[in-house]
């Protein structure tokens, strides 16, 4: 658990405010590569959670794999 913000902000996925809970954390997905690097972000809209496609993190992932 990230109780300290200090993930979520280094990520940049924390919500200034909803649904009345202040700097909660949005819901997301990263995809790192065996170097560390972030490749893909994906980040649910708040206002529209299913809207979510994981097409692109399929094939990043697939795209690293080879």
């Amino acid at each position: 658990a990230d109780t300290s913000r200090e993930v979520g902000e280094a990520y940049d996925v924390l919500l200034d405010s909803y649904e009345q809970s202040n700097r909660i954390h949005q819901r997301s997905a990263f995809l790192i590569d065996p170097n560390q690097t972030v490749r893909l972000a994906v980040a649910v809209d708040a206002e529209n959670p299913e809207e979510i496609s994981v097409a692109p993190l399929v094939e990043g992932i697939r795209s690293i794999r080879g």
